[in-house]
């Protein structure tokens, strides 16, 4: 290989290293009292239906996903509605999650909606406690909404959480960025070397 050929070689190394694996940086919730860990729904407005609707923990099979409280959610022949309203930079990529679970009783149903676009609807949830995400861009001021109805049961949400996703390289990633450079060095000072050589022998 010629050392050109090599310090292509070196700098694609330390270019895709660059861009290698990364994941979203820890940042805190956008959101108040996102687990409800005040035990109650201090940070949220609770609207519509209100009926058997709150904050407990352990209840009816399920398990807080989050420290100790969870909410339960089973408004009956209407829905009810939890939303939080925060403010955020615009066009910034934020990171929705949330754990929901619903009991199989029916009828029931369940959305999810960010600035009133829906992240996830549906009738006749029966599920333990799963997890979803979603990646929206922020508006310097935006609302999450949950709708929800449980006739003759319950639902549940826990662990709700808005974060801005910004990326860092994985530990891996900058070994592989330094290996790069290395080389990158190593076939600049081997070319140098080479190019003394010949003058040396002209």
């Amino acid at each position: 290989m010629s050392v050109k050929s090599k310090l292509a070689f070196a700098i694609a190394v330390a270019s895709v290293s660059a861009m290698a694996l990364t994941v979203p940086a820890q940042a805190s919730n956008l959101l108040t009292n996102g687990s409800f860990e005040t035990g109650n729904f201090t940070g949220w407005a609770l609207s519509g239906n209100t009926g058997a609707t709150g904050v407990t923990t352990t209840f009816d099979g399920f398990t807080p996903e989050d420290g100790i409280y969870q909410a339960y959610l089973g408004p009956v022949g209407s829905d009810g509605i939890l939303s939080q309203t925060f403010s955020d930079t615009l066009g910034q990529s934020l990171l929705v999650s949330f754990y929901f679970g619903s009991d199989g009783n029916t009828p029931n149903d369940f959305s999810a909606t960010f600035d009133g676009g829906t992240l996830i609807s549906g009738n006749n949830w029966s599920q333990p406690y799963m997890h979803y995400t979603y990646v929206v861009l922020g508006n310097a001021s935006d609302t999450i909404e949950f709708t929800f109805r449980n006739d003759p049961g319950y639902q549940f949400l826990d662990n709700v959480s808005v974060t801005e996703l910004t990326a860092t390289p994985l530990p891996s990633t900058w070994t592989m960025l330094i290996a790069g450079f290395l080389g990158l060095g190593y076939f600049a000072y081997r070319g140098t070397k080479k190019g003394s050589a010949a003058v040396a022998a002209a």
